[in-house]
């Protein structure tokens, strides 16, 4: 399989998840709360659209990586009460369930990288210590994930090694090293924005 050589039914599913990362994102931005309606549409959606553009067999691991990342939040909030919320838990495993085991360090390591620029962004805003103020934690995490789901669907495994540097392939990654920086930073503008008109938490 090549690139964008994916199955026209799971265009429906791929497009209700980006729609949902963006739904939870924006809640979350404007109530600091990680909504379970969107939060339970972005699983069943994103799920979906993986299981068909790679079949069955990304299930398993798919499942694993969701209970081990949302079991790891889980006990760092019982560890450290109050840095993390309880809805944190079940974005944490979503975002497991979406990326799968091959993509997760990814996803983990963009959105640690954005967590930290979201909390500096954050603290300025609210006229705050560096890394004091709290954060939308969906912000950062949809703006990792959304690029690496799209790599999913677009690219499934069995289609990543061959044509490597075909035009198809250098375009598709472009398309995702350049759509993370750029959701990222569209919603660190609105809720840097949205920060100053609030008053400080």
């Amino acid at each position: 399989m090549t690139p964008f050589d994916i199955p026209w039914f799971a265009v429906p599913p791929a497009v209700a998840a980006l729609c949902a990362m963006v739904m939870v994102a924006r809640i979350d931005c404007r109530r600091f709360e990680i909504d379970p309606l969107w939060l339970a549409i972005l699983a069943l959606s994103g799920t979906g659209a993986v299981l068909l553009a790679e079949g069955a067999r990304a299930f398993p691991g798919s499942l694993v990586c969701a209970a081990l990342a949302g079991s790891v939040t889980a006990l760092v909030r019982y560890l450290r009460p109050g840095r993390i919320g309880q809805g944190d838990i079940g974005l944490l495993a979503v975002m497991g369930l979406i990326a799968g085991p091959d993509l997760l360090p990814l996803v983990l390591a963009v959105f640690v990288i954005f967590v930290l620029l979201t909390s500096a962004a954050w603290s300025r805003a609210r006229g705050k210590r560096l890394f004091r103020s709290m954060i939308p934690a969906a912000l950062p995490a949809m703006a990792a994930l959304a690029p690496v789901f799209l790599w999913r669907i677009l690219w499934p495994p069995q289609g990543r090694v061959a044509d490597l540097l075909s035009a198809e392939t250098l375009t598709l990654a472009a398309l995702v090293v350049s759509l993370a920086p750029g959701l990222f930073m569209a919603g660190v503008w609105t809720g840097w924005r949205a920060c100053q008109r609030r008053i400080t938490r």
